[in-house]
């Protein structure tokens, strides 16, 4: 039975890191996982198959897929390619088998598959991602695979949080395939910090789409690809976190407070806040 979760709800168990060296005399061959899998190319190249479609592996490329399915991971002619690897479950919910669990081939039985998600939120986890140029994660999955190898106290939670990290950067990077929704990402970084250094000013999209040379619309939209909420909800989320890291850190007035973050009517920040927290300003003040 499959199951429906939220990207939020993840809390994935890293069963086995290997570092996976593939040769023409080793090549793995149609077999079959009972947990995920996760593949980073280290160096070398080749081929990874995934329910007989064909994913090219070279140095920084990531390939992830689901239980299930049959794979074949095979390198180059007269070549080797290295992978650093994870078998790892989504949910803590089967952490309690924590050794290795070998994949199978022709004997595959699908009733021993130990978890079977559907994210109603990130639909990309849905299918195989396979996404090139990641060598930014390279360092954060060698700490993974040192932390696994080490064992030191407490070691699975902190794979477990640097697994989610990687997971989201890889997300996010397949969320800009598209050349434009890429050549985007440099001009809603300007946009984000522009906010950021001048949100207790007057702005909306208009006063932006000036600012940058962009159409009203545009930006919202630039926006809204990036972050998943409107420029408008974007503005007030951050002038309220601003506003709580003031009252915790300052013995300001609550009204100058308002005004330093950009509410010019009180009131409404009063009805904001309190809408947006589910507190009031005073739970917050604890100097």
């Amino acid at each position: 039975m499959t199951n429906s979760l939220l990207y939020s709800e993840i809390k994935p168990f890293i069963r086995y890191a290997q570092r996976l060296v593939v040769t023409e005399l080793s090549a793995f061959k149609n077999l079959t996982a009972y947990d995920n899998r996760f593949f980073y190319c280290g160096g070398g190249g080749g081929v990874i198959t995934v329910d007989g479609e064909a994913y090219p592996m070279k140095k920084g490329c990531i390939i992830i897929w689901r239980s299930g399915h049959t794979y074949s991971l095979e390198s180059e002619a007269d070549s080797e390619m290295l992978l650093l690897g994870f078998n790892f479950d989504y949910t803590a919910k089967n952490s309690c088998l924590s050794a290795p669990i070998p994949p199978a081939g022709a004997d595959f039985n699908p009733s021993a598959v130990l978890e079977q998600v559907s994210f109603s939120d990130a639909v990309i986890l849905n299918r195989v991602i396979h996404i090139n140029n990641m060598h930014l994660l390279e360092e954060p999955i060698k700490d993974i695979c040192r932390e696994f190898d080490a064992r030191r106290s407490f070691y699975e939670t902190k794979i477990s949080g640097l697994f989610v990290s990687v997971l989201t950067e890889t997300m996010r990077e397949c969320m800009l395939e598209r050349d434009n929704i890429r050549r985007s990402k440099g001009k809603v970084n300007e946009v984000l910090q522009y906010i950021a250094d001048h949100h207790a000013e007057e702005l909306d999209n208009i006063t932006l789409g000036r600012l940058f040379g962009y159409h009203p619309n545009y930006i919202n939209h630039l926006v809204v690809q990036h972050t998943g909420m409107s420029l408008h909800k974007y503005l007030l989320s951050y002038r309220v976190n601003k506003a709580i890291e003031l009252l915790q850190t300052t013995d300001l007035p609550v009204s100058e407070i308002s005004e330093k973050v950009g509410f010019s009517d009180y009131n409404h920040f009063l009805k904001y806040f309190k809408q947006a927290t589910g507190y009031t300003t005073k739970a917050f003040r604890v100097r």
